[in-house]
């Protein structure tokens, strides 16, 4: 019976410790030959979310996988260190003041990838659990991990490509019958053609594992 009780405990405390994400992205850009700064956005709540999760996020586990057939890419895996959180705190309309138990951070982890031509390109990927608690349209959002990721496409064919980046952040909140007009579109300094679709995103770690190693 003291078996079984330790290990209840130590699945609850496992569960209660990484509810914080919010969101992220991943974007990268061609700084010359086939050098490549990627950079992980990654939004947290710094209220309600676990402060043992944030504290862990000192660094986050970037993996690599081949475009082609997503074989892992383990020697290009690398935990990158992230910069001093970013205040998020802005409001796109006027419908409430930002509450004061309310915070989004913004923390950016930042590295320099040399990435040679393959053929299908290179996908790159972070998976960490878990949501915020205060999520009203997830089922139990504090067990909910996500990957966040971005394709790198061939380059053999000549010519090198960056990601496409969002105008504006989406605003923390959003007012219950209020109307909210909002510019989620993206520019591309290559010029590329734009196109946008609902995407069902993935899953990605667990409250078992929220910190997941470098694996396929």
């Amino acid at each position: 019976m003291r078996t079984l009780l330790l290990i209840l405990c130590c699945v609850c405390c496992v569960r209660a410790f990484a509810t914080h994400i919010v969101g992220g992205e991943v974007l990268y850009k061609h700084i010359g030959n086939n050098r490549y700064v990627v950079t992980l956005n990654l939004f947290v709540d710094c209220v309600n979310g676990n402060p043992g999760a944030i504290q862990q996020d000192t660094t986050a586990n970037i993996t690599f996988f081949s475009g082609a057939d997503s074989t892992l890419l383990s020697s290009l895996c690398r935990s990158v260190p992230r910069t001093p959180p970013q205040r998020i705190t802005k409001l796109n309309y006027n419908c409430i003041d930002l509450p004061p138990n309310a915070c989004v951070n913004k923390y950016e982890y930042i590295d320099t990838f040399d990435l040679p031509p393959i053929p299908g390109g290179y996908i790159i990927a972070f998976q960490r659990c878990c949501r915020n608690n205060t999520i009203n349209n997830l089922i139990t959002p504090g067990a909910t991990g996500a990957t966040y990721w971005t394709h790198i496409q061939d380059t053999a064919g000549g010519g090198y490509n960056n990601s496409a980046d969002f105008k504006e952040l989406p605003p923390n909140f959003l007012c219950t019958n209020a109307p909210l007009i909002f510019d989620h579109s993206a520019t591309d300094i290559d010029g590329d053609s734009l196109v946008y679709q609902l995407y069902h995103p993935f899953h990605g770690a667990s409250d078992m594992n929220p910190r997941p190693n470098f694996t396929a």
